[in-house]
């Protein structure tokens, strides 16, 4: 999806020039979409995580949907001696997903976020794989692709979110969540 369109689809749930701190927010038809998106499940999601369960055990997966624009849960994944604590995001806006590790562990203790920075490359480089178990997972439900980190930044400036002024709400507050698990 090209930067134009995924700015008209974002302008269609997010109403352009008004605070979220105003209640004028509120009344606009952007939000109203939007709320009307957000109050349908959607379809497909509770199987996505029957099968990471089955894939990654049940005590490993949590559903984290809550009024955000994207579906999301955390997995724990662990990869030799590493536990990796994973937010999977699956938009309810564009065909997108991403991936963020919140922390990573080594016999119950945190590591240093410089071992952080190269763990979680390797990580992302691994569920990048073509044919990686999650992306595998997802894909044959949704046939959503990983967007680029590189947009995640993009401020979009005549947008507000629930939780973020004019100015400041990225591409990512947008279509995936603009709270913090």
């Amino acid at each position: 999806m090209n930067p134009a369109e995924l700015l008209t689809i974002i302008h269609r749930y997010y109403p352009q020039g008004i605070s979220s701190f105003n209640e004028d927010y509120y009344a606009s038809k952007e939000y109203r979409r939007l709320v009307e998106l957000l109050s349908h499940k959607r379809e497909g999601w509770t199987s996505v995580l029957q099968q990471l369960s089955a894939a990654f055990h049940h005590e490993y997966v949590r559903d984290r949907t809550d009024n955000e624009p994207s579906n999301r849960c955390v997995l724990y994944i662990r990869k030799g001696e590493f536990l990796f604590e994973t937010v999977m995001h699956v938009s309810m806006l564009v065909p997108a997903l991403a991936f963020s590790v919140k922390k990573i562990l080594v016999n119950d203790q945190e590591i240093s976020s410089k071992e952080i920075a190269v763990l979680t490359n390797e990580f992302f480089a691994e569920i990048h794989k073509e044919g990686g178990l999650l992306l595998k997972i997802i894909q044959s439900i949704f046939s959503y692709d990983m967007m680029p980190p590189s947009e995640f930044a993009i401020i979009i400036p005549d947008i507000s979110t629930k939780n973020k002024e004019l100015g400041s709400a990225t591409v990512f507050d947008a279509i995936f969540a603009d709270t913090i698990l």
